[in-house]
């Protein structure tokens, strides 16, 4: 063998090297979905709930103290690492991290600041911010990410890399489902208008060029809170939903998980003032938090269950079941969690409520109002975002 082709080798072999690297930690994302990354909860205002002890109870060392944008981060063994609201970033000891203020995301927003860990080293974290889309200059700052290294001060964790722009403006919407080859993530962000734009985060790092999908209605600036909404990815990453608040209905798409696209779009008009969306851990029903009257902030809130068995738009919107109302306090933000059990919050509560068999059909499914007394605090709209393979095992086909 000629001493030319050693490099060559090297080469290959430190290629292999990283796939092998990656399989590994494929392995350890599909053997550690239902840890307990997602066990600590906070949120505004100075509120949280943990999944530590069963039931679930109140934490009340949190210091989010805006509204709405919240995320969490804890080990795998259920042991808090960080918190945010899209613009500070807290450490486990309630302290902002040294480089942790000033990100781009705005408290104020339904779905501002996501965390998604790193697939090939597990100190290290994604924390992707949107900027707001109520005043102007509507979303300018964009879509961003930041790292979070929990090797950092300590131990503690800091901001390592901040605020680096993916695109520019930004609609307050993203989220998170894994890729087909069960290795990469797919991270699934909407624009103004009428497109996603889909980028792969692989063990290299997240692809500069997104995938574009065209589809569906568009979302505007008029009326402003047209913006306002959520948006999830089914837990076996085959469906997106996605509310528009002030428009007055919700969409579904259909996702290729192997290509990135968005498809098949399904605009639902039946529902006023929608804001929450949440699937079944089962992905057979869809939940979605709204108002029975058109005074949204005033009339009574209501979670309707739609049934996706048939994905056809008549279909959808003939399943619709109201299966929990709230008298004079709309409903707002639905959060799947660990328990596979989802959790709803109102407009500034000291309870939070639960549906206790979300893959039932109808009142089977549930609703539990005032379940969880947040033990004197008050919160308001927005429970805390997770992707949900970070805690529910899904094959990902």
């Amino acid at each position: 063998m000629s001493k030319k082709s050693f490099p060559h080798i090297m080469f290959y072999c430190q290629i292999l090297n990283r796939v092998f690297l990656c399989l590994i930690f494929a392995i350890f994302f599909a053997k550690n979905a239902n840890a307990q990354q997602f066990n600590n909860w906070y949120f505004p205002f100075f509120s949280g709930i943990t999944f530590n002890t069963t039931p679930p109870s109140a934490l009340v060392d949190g210091q989010i103290f805006q509204n709405i944008s919240c995320a969490v981060m804890s080990d795998k063994s259920g042991n808090l690492l960080f918190y945010t609201d899209g613009v500070r970033v807290w450490n486990r000891n309630h302290q902002i991290m040294p480089n942790g203020n000033g990100l781009f995301g705005d408290f104020s927003q339904t779905n501002s600041v996501l965390i998604i860990p790193f697939i090939n080293d597990n100190s290290k974290y994604y924390l992707f911010t949107a900027d707001g889309v109520i005043v102007p200059p509507y979303g300018i700052r964009g879509y961003c990410y930041s790292i979070v290294d929990m090797n950092a001060d300590n131990g503690n964790g800091n901001i390592i890399v901040k605020n680096q722009l993916l695109y520019t403006p930004s609609a307050e919407k993203f989220c998170a489902t894994p890729h087909a080859n069960g290795t990469d993530i797919w991270l699934i962000t909407k624009d103004l208008g009428n497109k996603f734009y889909t980028f792969k985060i692989t063990c290299s790092g997240i692809v500069p060029l997104p995938v574009v999908s065209q589809v569906g209605n568009d979302i505007s600036i008029n009326p402003i809170f047209s913006l306002v909404g959520d948006i999830k990815a089914s837990p076996d990453g085959k469906v997106i939903g996605m509310t528009n608040f002030q428009s007055n209905y919700f969409q579904l798409f259909k996702f290729d998980n192997a290509t990135g696209l968005l498809s098949q779009p399904i605009k639902i008009n039946s529902i006023r003032a929608p804001y929450g969306v949440e699937f079944s851990p089962d992905n057979s029903k869809l939940y979605i938090g709204s108002t029975k009257d058109s005074i949204p902030l005033s009339s009574t809130g209501i979670i309707s269950q739609f049934n996706l068995s048939i994905y056809d738009s008549n279909a959808i919107t003939n399943s619709s079941i109201i299966i929990g109302e709230k008298i004079s306090n709309s409903c707002f933000g639905l959060q799947l969690g660990p328990d596979k059990k989802i959790y709803h919050i109102g407009d500034n509560v000291g309870y939070i409520d639960v549906i206790n068999n979300p893959n039932l059909f109808g009142l089977n499914a549930n609703f539990i109002p005032n379940a969880i007394y947040l033990n004197g605090k008050t919160a308001t709209r927005r429970l805390p975002y997770a992707p949900t393979f970070l805690f529910i095992n899904q094959n990902v086909q």
